[in-house]
């Protein structure tokens, strides 16, 4: 998950690096009007990004990083 203290302008990079890695729009996990309230796919979407940093960490001398594109390509 991300920080509570991430910036506005992050947060849309961010948002926008996942939606083109999933190839997904934003109500994929945001159900509008409050794209802040808990979606069970935006509940996974946090697991998963918890599991790609731990990756990340655990294994920091690979050659590349894992992201959402390493497994929904």
């Amino acid at each position: 998950m991300l920080p509570k203290d991430t910036s506005k302008a992050v947060l849309k990079a961010v948002m926008k690096d996942m939606s083109r890695a999933l190839g997904q729009d934003c109500e994929h996990c945001h159900k509008e009007p409050d794209m802040a309230a808990d979606t069970d796919k935006k509940k996974v979407a946090g697991e998963m990004m918890g599991l790609v940093k731990t990756i990340n960490a655990k294994f920091p001398t690979t050659r590349k990083r894992v992201g959402c594109w390493t497994c929904h390509r």
